[in-house]
């Protein structure tokens, strides 16, 4: 099928104001309506046949519905559009999830609803993107690629990981009676015992073997979309070091932990924060 030239610029301009400039979403799209609104977009933007119908509501006098339909399943600029308000969304949906947004998907394997307190919270994180953004019916090409071209998340998280498992968050807030007087008023001595900080190689160590496991579970989207770091590509000599390493160290912190916990008999507190700016 052939377009005229007219036909083809006024599709094209269409296209321009077509997708929204933000990648905000609404929870109405977990209902995968077919009513051609706007707010349903996130819902249907491979389904050309949905996207052609919306399109055929802007001012397209003259053009067919099939001409538009041929437009929408064919033209690069709509393809690229598209994947530009797609990557938008999953930015979007990253930002919201660091700074406390409720309504995405957590598996209670990594922790639930509680997930920032989880040792696996940087999987945890990862994984509610894919399904809460599956759900949606979002392609999963185009959430890998807004996984890894928005890559700060993952040393965030994994830092977190690491201090949930190994730097316990009472211990790190003991002697700080600023704001926290009232949840540490009926200890005694508390200032007294101190858990020993924990060996910088060793989190140094640990991180890079996270990241090592990252890119083995995560290879096909970091090659196609994101950036390999170093440490990604340890030897298989390098690994099994590096691992009986990490097992020595993690059982000595453990051990210090819980001493700790022994000595000041300190059960554990939540600290609400904000990690994603």
């Amino acid at each position: 099928m052939k377009l005229s030239s007219h036909e083809n610029m006024m599709l094209e301009m269409a296209t321009m104001t077509f997708f929204p400039k933000d990648g905000r979403w609404s929870s109405s799209c977990f209902n995968h309506s077919n009513a051609l609104e706007i707010k349903y977009l996130p819902c249907h933007l491979r389904d050309n046949l949905w996207l052609a119908l919306m399109l055929k509501k802007e001012e397209l006098f003259g053009i067919n519905f099939i001409k538009i339909y041929y437009f929408v399943s064919n033209s690069n600029l709509f393809k690229r559009k598209r994947n530009e308000y797609e990557q938008e969304i999953v930015k979007f949906q990253i930002s919201w999830m660091m700074n406390g947004g409720e309504g995405w998907i957590t598996k209670e394997e990594y922790g639930g609803s509680m997930f920032f307190l989880s040792p696996q919270c940087d999987l945890a994180f990862r994984k509610g993107i894919v399904d809460t953004l599956s759900r949606i019916g979002m392609n999963r090409d185009a959430i890998e690629e807004g996984i890894e071209k928005n890559a700060k998340w993952r040393d965030i998280l994994m830092d977190k990981a690491f201090s949930n498992e190994y730097e316990p968050v009472q211990a790190k807030f003991k002697g700080n009676h600023k704001p926290y007087d009232d949840t540490f008023k009926d200890e005694k001595n508390v200032n007294s015992i101190k858990l020993e900080p924990v060996d910088l190689e060793f989190k140094n160590q640990w991180l890079k073997m996270r990241k090592y496991e990252y890119y083995q579970n995560n290879k096909n989207s970091i090659l196609k979309y994101g950036k390999i770091e170093p440490c990604m590509l340890l030897t298989n000599k390098e690994v099994i070091e590096l691992k009986t390493y990490l097992e020595q160290k993690g059982i000595q912190r453990k051990e210090q932990i819980e001493q700790y916990k022994i000595e000041t008999n300190t059960p554990q507190r939540i600290i609400k924060r904000k990690y994603y700016n």
